[in-house]
């Protein structure tokens, strides 16, 4: 199985969750280890560079928790890069598999809540995906928040401000740390009106207080601009 990778997010304690999008089609995988194993330590990232083509090897079925049915087992010692789409073809993949609303990608359960967008755990056929900017509308804001980048946005359930994990935001060059410079200069560009796609995923289960329900929250997976997907300095 091939996929070109297409989201490559920051997750805890130096580690990341990439996916991508299937070369015989448009079905999204995203690959994860043996059992228990949901991500990859941050050695990875090289592999998973956003449009190389990546050779998983033979998939297996690893266990589905709803709505992640995105997930199939490999064996992270058989990835191999095969190549990388240029900027042109990666575009041209970004828009052919874009959505224009969120519930189109995630399902009507996806709800409004806390600011953001939520969808309980258990349902669903669909934990990735690529939304179009829309050029209606407040324009979107990007900005640094601590040590978290957030996007304000209008979308279909109403305005959000979503969490961007988008591992160009953290790391780069071997090292980590938010990328201020990376969201002024991409910041301006949206607010600019570039047109702009956003992968977006639901993360795992988990709460944000003690005794609160377990929901799957949405994020930003990457951000993509239309001159520049690959967010490469010029």
């Amino acid at each position: 199985m091939r996929i070109i990778v297409n989201h490559v997010s920051r997750m805890s304690m130096g580690h990341i969750c990439a996916a991508g999008i299937q070369q015989d089609g448009d079905k999204c995988v995203r690959p994860v280890g043996g059992i228990g194993e949901r991500m990859m330590a941050w050695e990875f990232a090289r592999t998973f560079r956003l449009g190389n083509e990546v050779d998983c090897g033979e998939p297996r079925h690893a266990r589905i928790q709803r709505p992640h049915v995105e997930d199939r087992r490999v064996n992270l010692s058989e990835l191999r890069v095969r190549g990388r789409l240029q900027v042109d073809g990666f575009w041209r993949l970004l828009s052919r598999i874009a959505k224009d609303r969120l519930c189109d990608i995630f399902g009507s359960a996806l709800q409004s809540h806390g600011g953001t967008c939520v969808r309980r755990p258990g349902r669903g056929n669909s934990s990735l995906g690529c939304l179009r900017v829309s050029s209606a509308g407040t324009r979107p804001a990007l900005s640094c928040r601590g040590n978290d980048v957030r996007l304000q946005l209008d979308t279909d359930l109403g305005p959000c401000d979503i969490k961007v994990n988008d591992l160009r935001f953290y790391y780069a060059n071997g090292e980590w740390g938010t990328k201020s410079d990376l969201v002024q200069r991409v910041g301006y560009h949206i607010r600019g009106g570039e047109t702009t796609i956003l992968g977006v995923g639901l993360t795992r289960p988990w709460q944000e207080a003690h005794g609160g329900e377990r929901l799957c929250w949405l994020q930003i997976t990457g951000i993509f601009l239309e001159g520049n997907p690959y967010l490469e300095k010029r």
